[in-house]
């Protein structure tokens, strides 16, 4: 994906806010993640299941639900996104994958 960072990062959190109200649950992230992993194959190393998404979900909302009210609003994941190197390298992997 070209553009700005500010431009991957929007598209990142669109991507994620499946329902476009500007947050991004955990369910949501969850058909994401699922999604994601169907395209890479379930053949992948280490073995992914279902609890490996969840515990996936579970740690980027760690990160990302700054104020820990149980969504990622935009403001929060362009925060995270913006100071947390880790959280740069794995959406820069994610836009290669995509």
């Amino acid at each position: 994906m070209h553009g700005t960072q500010n431009d991957k990062l929007r598209w990142a959190f669109r991507l994620y806010d499946i329902n476009g109200d500007g947050y991004v649950t955990k369910g949501e992230m969850l058909k994401v993640v699922n999604a994601i992993y169907d395209l890479l194959g379930r053949n992948t190393e280490p073995p992914i299941n279902e609890s490996t998404t969840a515990n996936h979900v579970e740690r980027v909302f760690q990160r990302l639900d700054l104020n820990q009210d149980g969504v990622i609003s935009y403001e929060e994941f362009l925060q995270a996104c913006t100071y947390d190197q880790t959280v740069c390298d794995a959406l820069d992997k994610l836009t290669t994958i995509l």
